[in-house]
């Protein structure tokens, strides 16, 4: 499927996450996705187990939580993702579940955040 992983619908986000490919658009595309102002669709579809690509998904909430601690002055994106947090809390998803819970231990305390583990997971 081709999409442009830096211009993209949430149509177009919805319609990669469901098709079967074995590639990300853009190696940086966790990040694109994290940045594309569509949380409440990355968190749909991570918590989707007929998503084919759930767990790439998965990743990019893991990298907006990341994403927050490097920018924690942003009030308005702080709170986007308190709102996010609450949702997930409330899913069946058990991954989604931890993502929540792993993501208010990391807000409690920055000081254990790790690159690898929250960033570069796709």
């Amino acid at each position: 499927m081709n999409i442009d992983p830096w211009n993209y619908t949430k149509e177009e986000l919805r319609n990669w996450a469901y098709s079967v490919t074995d590639s990300i658009p853009d190696q940086d595309w966790n990040l694109s996705v994290a940045n594309s102002g569509y949380e409440d669709l990355v968190l749909e579809l991570a918590s989707d187990p007929d998503c084919p690509n759930q767990k790439v998904m998965l990743g990019c909430l893991y990298m907006i939580t990341g994403d927050m601690i490097f920018d924690r002055n942003d009030d308005e994106r702080n709170t986007e993702i308190e709102g996010l947090l609450s949702q997930a809390e409330n899913m069946e998803n058990i991954e989604v579940r931890k993502w929540a819970s792993e993501s208010r231990n990391l807000i409690r305390n920055p000081d254990t955040f790790n690159y690898d583990y929250w960033c570069n997971r796709v």
